[in-house]
């Protein structure tokens, strides 16, 4: 059985997701229905993750936000999390 967090429409937030194992987490979510917000410091390679989260998710483009940021500075990420939560366009701060 599916852990409840993992049901469809619901939001994975997830941070270096452009890349390596934050990247293979937001595609396995993408697959079960989730939707997708990632952030990563690169901007390229945060744009080439999201057109795979595309193909991969089942809701495509409408499943994915992107946002190029540092998360380890908390006033570069600050208005990402509720954006991601109520699935408004890409956040800025």
């Amino acid at each position: 059985m599916s852990h409840p967090a993992l049901s469809a429409n619901n939001v994975a937030v997830i941070t270096g997701g452009a890349s390596g194992i934050g990247l293979a987490a937001a595609m396995r979510f993408a697959r079960l229905g989730l939707r997708i917000c990632i952030a990563d410091v690169g901007a390229d390679k945060l744009s080439q993750a999201a057109a795979a989260l595309t193909a991969a998710a089942p809701a495509g483009a409408a499943g994915v936000m992107t946002a190029v940021t540092d998360v380890s500075n908390s006033m570069r990420w600050c208005g990402w999390k509720p954006r991601c939560a109520n699935g408004s366009a890409a956040p800025t701060c």
